[in-house]
């Protein structure tokens, strides 16, 4: 059978929002001013003035069937505290990811998450699933984004934005720390089979950046590969079982190349001085929260979303007509190093 045929995404980049000396409001500030200038997303709700705790709610504006509903909830917690029940599934034992600190920042990915009202109460402290949404909607509840934002720090916030899939950035600059992740359906399933894919032939998760490791394809810790803890702060990458359902699966990278990492001293770049752009193929290593599956099955191609010669971020890469062919965004602020691509086809 074949592989599911999605729309092909097209990439931009925001504006930078500086913030010397930042906070987590500042950042939660940073996310909410891309995401309202951005084309195919918007704010649903922003709240820094209540010091109990800040949050800012995104969603898409495209209707698109399985995709218009997505929400991504950035929070931080202020003078008040967060429930335990809020926080997403940790290693394969039944126990959730620890609670945040006070210059924290996380967050919770629903890809069903609401017609189109705010969140109806934050944080839900009600125990249970962190559900924010109420009735049966699936969530990652919250994982870690970041460590201390604590106004020690210049940090840059961005976005690179499509339709349906979006990344955004916090960039500790002072210390040369890249956070933030990727979210939606952004995994090409193996066929349209039922096994193989979810709703509208999509599998739908994210990314997390927790540490702030100043590489993101050196070695299986790293970005796009999950950590399968109980940390806050550490890697995720996680899909729901593209089966159907609300079980989550803790994903790996197949490694390209026998685990050599692109760099700027040639690593993929052809013959013909062309950069190339390698696919990034996911397995199912664990579930979460559950302790009796490891799936070790197939899951599928990252969707435009490749490892790519080193760069910084924020580079625009073109065709010799002068046609944009990827945004990249680097694992260091200031110097060449190995860089998600973010391609047009």
């Amino acid at each position: 059978m074949a592989r599911p045929s999605l729309p092909t995404l097209t990439w931009n980049k925001s504006s930078v929002y500086e913030y010397e000396n930042a906070t987590t409001t500042d950042v939660l500030t940073g996310i909410s001013a891309s995401v309202a200038a951005s084309t195919h997303w918007n704010v649903i709700d922003f709240n820094v003035a209540d010091t109990n705790h800040y949050f800012v709610e995104i969603g898409p504006k495209a209707s698109t069937a399985g995709v218009g509903k997505q929400r991504l909830v950035f929070a931080a917690q202020g003078t008040g505290s967060f429930n335990s029940g809020i926080m997403g599934k940790g290693g394969t034992a039944a126990t959730r990811v620890g609670l945040p600190s006070s210059t924290e920042i996380m967050c919770l990915y629903a890809p069903e998450g609401s017609d189109g009202s705010k969140v109806a109460s934050f944080p839900d402290n009600t125990g249970g699933d962190p559900n924010i949404y109420g009735g049966s909607t699936r969530t990652m509840g919250y994982y870690g984004n970041s460590i201390d934002v604590d106004g020690d720090a210049l940090y840059k916030v961005w976005i690179i934005e499509s339709a349906e899939v979006i990344c955004v950035a916090i960039e500790d600059t002072t210390n040369n720390k890249e956070y933030g992740g990727i979210w939606g359906p952004m995994w090409i399933g193996a066929s349209t089979s039922t096994g193989d894919v979810d709703t509208t032939d999509r599998i739908y998760g994210g990314a997390w950046v927790g540490n702030g490791l100043g590489a993101f394809w050196s070695t299986n810790t790293d970005f796009l590969n999950d950590s399968g803890t109980n940390t806050f702060n550490v890697q995720r990458t996680m899909c729901f079982n593209p089966n159907g359902g609300a079980e989550i699966y803790g994903l790996y990278m197949f490694s390209p190349g026998g685990n050599r990492a692109p760099d700027s001293t040639g690593n993929l770049i052809s013959r013909s001085g062309l950069y190339l752009a390698l696919d990034v193929n996911h397995f199912a290593h664990d579930t979460k929260g559950d302790g009796t599956l490891v799936p070790d099955v197939y899951i599928g191609t990252l969707r435009q979303i490749r490892m790519g010669r080193d760069f910084t971020s924020r580079i625009v890469v073109q065709d010799g007509s002068g046609n944009d062919e990827a945004i990249v965004w680097g694992s260091h602020p200031s110097t060449n190093s190995d860089a998600v691509w973010f391609t047009n086809s």
